[in-house]
């Protein structure tokens, strides 16, 4: 199961999803990148993604089995970052960029129980 309410997502641990973010005030290039970042409620880091822009102003996040299998039931923080001029490493990941910009409050992930098992 995955569902999108406002900020709210609920997926099921062990679930494939694709999470489609639509970007608005902003018209998003090629050099571009979105950080979506999935925390634990110490602070650490439970999911980050890169994703460029679709060229329709929107970013695709997918979530994979192989990520979702290992979470744990609970409700965690996310957020989108959009970096606009994003610099990058050899891994992908964004270190710098021209702007930053956070387009909406930081919503909440919920995973809950299967009750079946692959």
């Amino acid at each position: 199961m995955f569902e999108i309410s406002g900020t709210r997502i609920t997926i099921t641990r062990g679930d494939t999803a694709l999470l489609s973010i639509t970007a608005e005030g902003v018209e998003l290039t090629k050099n571009d990148r979105a950080v979506f970042t999935v925390s634990k409620g110490n602070g650490g880091i439970m999911m980050e993604k890169v994703a460029v822009p679709d060229g329709e102003n929107r970013v695709l996040i997918p979530f994979l089995n192989s990520e979702t299998q290992r979470w744990k039931e609970g409700s965690y923080s996310w957020d989108v970052r959009y970096i606009l001029g994003a610099l990058t490493d050899e891994r992908g990941r964004v270190y710098d960029g021209d702007e930053v910009l956070t387009p909406i409050r930081p919503g909440e992930l919920t995973v809950i129980k299967a009750v079946g098992s692959i």
